[in-house]
C-alpha cells in the first residue's frame, strides 16, 4: 500500500476537493431540477459522488502500471479509456443500488434515478476523464521527483567515490621508502626501526579510516603531518627540518581530513629530496577577513619549480577542494625568490563549534 496515491496527503487534500465539488454541484443541479425535498437529494448527491470517487480510484492503478504513459503509446491511452467505461459502468450499477436503496423509503425518486442514468453517466465519464489526467499528472510530478532523488543520490556516491579514491592516491614511494628505511634500522638503530614502526602505522591507520567527505580539526591533521615529517626526518636527518607558526585560536580549525598531506609531501619530494643542503619546511596558518589561509613553504630548486607546480599530488588537492566546496581555486601556488609556496585559502569554521551545533 506504500505506493498508493491517497498516502500523498497533498493529492488527498486535492481529491477530497474535488468530491466536495462534485457533490455540492450534484446537490444544486437536482435541487433545481426536482421538486424532492432537500434531504432526499442530499442523500443522492452523497451515494453518487462518494461510490463514484471511491470506485474511480481504480483508475490510479491503471496509470501507475501503465508507466504513466511516459511514451507516447495510443494503446496506453486506449486502456485507460477502456478502464474508465468498466469502472463507469460498475458505478451506475452501484449507485442505482446503493441510491435506491437509500431513498426507497420516497416513492417516485426510484423512477427519477433510473430515467436519469444516461446524464450521470454522460457527466460521470467526463469526471472519470478529469480524475485520470489527475493521476496522470500526480504520476509524473512523483516520478520526476523520484528520478531526482535518485539523480542526486547517484551524483552524492559519485562524488563520495571520487573524493575517496582522491584520498586514498598516497604516494606509493613514502612508503616504499619507509619500509625500506625501517629494515636498514633494524640492524643499525633497532630502538628507531621500533619508533618508526609505530609512526608509520598511526599515520596509515589515521590516513585510511577517515571518510573523505570527512572534516577535522587542524589540530588533529598537524599530528598526522608531524607523524609524517618524523618518518621522513629518519631517512633525510638533520637535511629536513620544519617549523609551524600557529594562530592558537585557529587550532580548532575546520578543514577536509589530509587536504595538508600532499602539500608537505610535495616539499619533501621537490624541496628537500632535491637539494643538497638542509631544507627547511615553514607552515604557517593566520586569518584574513572570512578565510583562514593555511601555507606551506619551503625552499626550491628552480629547474624543479615546474613539475612541482604541475604534480598530480597538487592536482588532487584542486579536484577536492572542487567536489567538497565547489571551487577548486582555493589553491595558490607561487615560486619567487628561491622559495615555492603552495597556500590553502578556506571559509573560518571552528570543528568542535560544528559538533556542539543542534543542527549537527
Amino acid at each position: 500500500m506504500k505506493d498508493f496515491i491517497l498516502n500523498d496527503k497533498r493529492f488527498l487534500a486535492y481529491y477530497l476537493g474535488l468530491w466536495l465539488i462534485a457533490t455540492a454541484g450534484l446537490f444544486l443541479v437536482l435541487d433545481k431540477v426536482t421538486d424532492w425535498g432537500w434531504q432526499v437529494i442530499l442523500v443522492d448527491s452523497l451515494c453518487s459522488a462518494l461510490s463514484f470517487f471511491v470506485i474511480f480510484l481504480a483508475l490510479w492503478y491503471v496509470v501507475r502500471f501503465s508507466g504513466g504513459y511516459s511514451e507516447k503509446s495510443p494503446e496506453k491511452l486506449l486502456t485507460s479509456l477502456i478502464a474508465a467505461l468498466f469502472l463507469l459502468g460498475a458505478w451506475v450499477y452501484f449507485c442505482l443500488t446503493l441510491t435506491c436503496l437509500c431513498t426507497s423509503f420516497t416513492q417516485g425518486y426510484v423512477d427519477f434515478i433510473r430515467k436519469s442514468l444516461w446524464i450521470r453517466a454522460l457527466v460521470g465519464y467526463v469526471f472519470a476523464i478529469l480524475i485520470n489526467l489527475m493521476f496522470y499528472n500526480f504520476y509524473l510530478i512523483r516520478y520526476s521527483r523520484e528520478a531526482l532523488e535518485r539523480e542526486n543520490q547517484l551524483k552524492d556516491l559519485v562524488q563520495r567515490t571520487e573524493l575517496q579514491a582522491l584520498k586514498n592516491q598516497l604516494n606509493p614511494h613514502f612508503i616504499y621508502n619507509s619500509l625500506n628505511s625501517i629494515s636498514s634500522l633494524t640492524l643499525t638503530a633497532p630502538d628507531k626501526a621500533r619508533e618508526m614502526v609505530i609512526r608509520l602505522s598511526d599515520f596509515l591507520r589515521y590516513a585510511l579510516k577517515q571518510d573523505a567527505m570527512q572534516m577535522a580539526p587542524l589540530e588533529k591533521e598537524l599530528e598526522n603531518i608531524e607523524s609524517y615529517l618524523q618518518i621522513e626526518k629518519v631517512r633525510f636527518g638533520e637535511k629536513l627540518g620544519y617549523t609551524f607558526e600557529i594562530d592558537p585560536g585557529l587550532r580548532g580549525q575546520s578543514l577536509p581530513v589530509m587536504i595538508l598531506q600532499p602539500l608537505f609531501e610535495n616539499a619533501v619530494k621537490h624541496g628537500v629530496q632535491k637539494s643538497a643542503e638542509p631544507v627547511n619546511i615553514h607552515f604557517s596558518v593566520e586569518q584574513a577577513g572570512g578565510d583562514v589561509k593555511l601555507r606551506v613553504s619551503n625552499a626550491y630548486d628552480a629547474q624543479f619549480a615546474r613539475f612541482r607546480s604541475e604534480g598530480i599530488g597538487l592536482e588532487n588537492i584542486r579536484n577536492r577542494l572542487r567536489l567538497i566546496f565547489g571551487n577548486g581555486n582555493l589553491l595558490t601556488i607561487r615560486a619567487e625568490q628561491g622559495v615555492f609556496s603552495a597556500s590553502l585559502s578556506l571559509p573560518v569554521k571552528n570543528y568542535y563549534e560544528k559538533l556542539q551545533s543542534p543542527d549537527y
